[in-house]
C-alpha cells in the first residue's frame, strides 16, 4: 500500500474517556460523537488483559512486569520528582496520602487527586507519620503533596500490593496488602490511621469542609525496571500526567508537550515516519470533568475528527486507540472504508 507521505503510526491514549461518556449518559447529557463512533465501529477490537492505566503504559514501553495489579512506578517517579537522572538503587514503594470514607461497615478509598493537598499540609502530615517508618530503618520522603515514598533496604518477602488506580473509589478490602507476611503491613496501616486521627491539619481541613487524610496507600512497589534495548517509539507526546513524562525520560525517548489539536500534531510530525505515542491525559487532571461535556466535544473536534480524516487521506497510516474501557481499537486507512460497519457507542462496545 502506497502512502503519499512517510507512514505515521499513532497510538493514542485517552484515560477517563469511557468513564466520562458513561457519566454523561447517566446525567442525560450524552452527546453524539460521530467520529468517535465511526472509529469504534470500523476498528479491529482487542480486549486488554488489565484495565490499569499504569500497567498499560509499562507494556507500551516494553517494560516487563511480574503482575497485573501493581507496577514499579515508585523508583521511576521518585527519580522524576527529585529532578531526573537515573533511579536510585533500592526497593521502592509509594505510600500516598488517601482518605478512607466509611460506607456502612466498610471503607471506600479516595486518592490524592480527591484531596488536593497543599505543600504545607502534605509536609505537616508526612512529618507526623515519618517516625513510624524510621523505626523500621526505612527512608521516607514526601517530595510532592500527592506522591509519598518509602525506600527499604531489601524487598519484603511474601507480600503483594495493589495499584492505587485499581482500588480508588472502591472498598479497600480486596486491595489491602496480601500474602503470608502481609500482617506487618496491615498493622502499620492501622498505626498510621491512629496517628492521623484528629491531627491538627485534618481538624483544620474538616472545619473547611475538606476531606481529611486518614491513611496512606502502599503501591507501585519494586526496583527500577529495565528498558528495552530498542525504543518502541520515535517520540512521546505528553499532557499533564508525570508518569508518561518520567517513562519517556527514563527510556531516553524524545518527548514533547502535546499540542492543542491533531492538526498541529500532524504538521509537526508528517514528514518523519515512525511510531508515535500520545497521551491525552487532561481528563485525569480535571476534578469536575464529568460535568464538562464541552471537553468531550473538544476532543471530537480537535483530535478524533482530524485523525479520522488523516486516515482517509493517507496522512496517517494507522491509529491505535486506548480509551481505557478495557479494549484497544486499531484502525488503518483500508479499515476506515468499512462502510458496511455501523458507528458504535464506546460505552457499549467493550462487550463485543
Amino acid at each position: 500500500m502506497l502512502f503519499r507521505t512517510p507512514p505515521l503510526h499513532l497510538t493514542l491514549l485517552v484515560p477517563g474517556l469511557a468513564q466520562a461518556l458513561a457519566a454523561s449518559v447517566i446525567e442525560g447529557e450524552g452527546a453524539r460523537l460521530p467520529f468517535l463512533e465511526r472509529i469504534i465501529g470500523q476498528a479491529d477490537v482487542e480486549a486488554l488483559t488489565t484495565p490499569l492505566y499504569e500497567t498499560l503504559l509499562f507494556a507500551l514501553f516494553g517494560i516487563s512486569q511480574s503482575g497485573t495489579m501493581d507496577v514499579p512506578v515508585a523508583p521511576l517517579m521518585y527519580s522524576w520528582d527529585k529532578g531526573g537522572g537515573s533511579p536510585e538503587p533500592g526497593w521502592w514503594l509509594r505510600a500516598d496520602p488517601v482518605c478512607l470514607h466509611p460506607d456502612r461497615d466498610r471503607l471506600v478509598l479516595f486518592g490524592p487527586s480527591h484531596l488536593q493537598l497543599s505543600k504545607t499540609e502534605s509536609q505537616s502530615l508526612a512529618k507526623r507519620v515519618a517516625p513510624l517508618f524510621t523505626e523500621y530503618g526505612w527512608q521516607f520522603e514526601a517530595p510532592e503533596p500527592d506522591r509519598w515514598y518509602l525506600r527499604l533496604p531489601q524487598q519484603p518477602e511474601q507480600v503483594t500490593f495493589t495499584a492505587l488506580a485499581a482500588i480508588e473509589g472502591k472498598y479497600i478490602e480486596p486491595g489491602l496488602p496480601s500474602g503470608p507476611n502481609s500482617s506487618r503491613w496491615r498493622t502499620l496501616l492501622n498505626e498510621i490511621q491512629m496517628l492521623l486521627h484528629d491531627c491538627p491539619t485534618n481538624l483544620e481541613r474538616e472545619q473547611q469542609g475538606l476531606p481529611v487524610v486518614n491513611s496512606v496507600w502502599f503501591w507501585g512497589a519494586g526496583e527500577a525496571p529495565l528498558c528495552p534495548i530498542s525504543p518502541p517509539w520515535r517520540q512521546i507526546g505528553w499532557g499533564q500526567d508525570p508518569l508518561l513524562q518520567a517513562l519517556a525520560a527514563y527510556c531516553e525517548i524524545p518527548s514533547r508537550p502535546v499540542p492543542e489539536g491533531a492538526k498541529a500534531w500532524l504538521v509537526q510530525n508528517s514528514t518523519i515516519p515512525g511510531n508515535y505515542l500520545v497521551g491525552l491525559d487532561s481528563f485525569l487532571a480535571v476534578p469536575d470533568f464529568f460535568h464538562c461535556p464541552e471537553a468531550l466535544e473538544a476532543l471530537e473536534e480537535n483530535w478524533l475528527s482530524i485523525l479520522y480524516a488523516a486516515l482517509r487521506d493517507r496522512e496517517l497510516a494507522s491509529l491505535t486507540f486506548y480509551p481505557m474501557n478495557g479494549c484497544c481499537y486499531h484502525l488503518t486507512w483500508l479499515q476506515s472504508w468499512r462502510l458496511w460497519r455501523r458507528p458504535r457507542s464506546l460505552i457499549k462496545s467493550a462487550g463485543g
